[in-house]
């Protein structure tokens, strides 16, 4: 059978088996060319009159304990301030002492 005449199991395209299938649940899912590339990786030249548009990002880190200074500093009443709570951190933050079950003081 010519590749021409195969049918994708994924995504019902032909031309490809599943196992080659860039679209969701394909075996290559996500390899393939991104919307509005060329094949050989340059993006489609971008006509004279066309503006570009910078956004600057602002990122902000802070820690537990600068958290707990601004909370403190801003006067918000404990039950109304949340927490912060990351599945990646070793430690986490609450300022509300009522919200846990089990609780250590460590000094």
């Amino acid at each position: 059978m010519a590749k021409q005449e195969i049918t994708c199991y994924n995504c019902d395209r032909k031309g490809h088996y599943k196992a080659d299938c860039w679209r969701p649940g394909g075996g290559k899912e996500g390899q393939g060319p991104q919307r509005g590339q060329r094949r050989n990786g340059n993006r489609p030249k971008q006509n004279a009159n066309t503006a570009m548009e910078y956004k600057a990002e602002e990122n902000f880190a802070f820690t537990s304990s600068d958290f707990a200074s601004i909370a403190k500093q801003l006067n918000i009443p404990v039950e109304q301030r949340g927490a912060i709570i990351d599945s990646g951190a070793s430690t986490h933050f609450c300022p509300d002492r009522s919200k846990f079950t089990t609780f250590t003081p460590i000094e």
